[in-house]
């Protein structure tokens, strides 16, 4: 897994269905901005098949491909709209989403 360099104070998971259609890799909480140290997320690809990160029109082509059971860490600026409502996936099947907190 790849290394965090911040202080983190808490970890939020949970499974996210993952289909053809780009869906947010946020909780409710941070979409909703209750939540708002955010310092990473994590995609855990638990699938079969490959999964792709990217922004709101992520495609097989265009994404950040993450395959069956390898995981991927993105870095937040909790401050940056990014924070929310930026980060994107597809695929196929139903991953595990890591949230770090400050």
């Amino acid at each position: 897994m790849e290394q965090i360099l911040d202080n983190v104070g808490s970890i939020q998971t949970y499974s996210l269905p993952l289909t053809s259609t780009p869906v947010q890799l946020a909780s409710a909480k941070v979409i909703a901005r209750q939540l708002t140290s955010r310092i990473a997320v994590t995609l855990i690809n638990n699938t079969a098949n490959t999964a792709y990160i990217g922004g709101k029109d992520v495609e097989a082509g265009t994404g950040i491909p993450v395959k069956a059971g390898e995981t991927f860490t993105i870095p937040v600026n909790s401050s940056a709209i990014i924070h929310a409502n930026g980060i994107y996936a597809i695929g196929d099947g139903t991953a595990a989403i890591a949230e770090y907190y400050r």
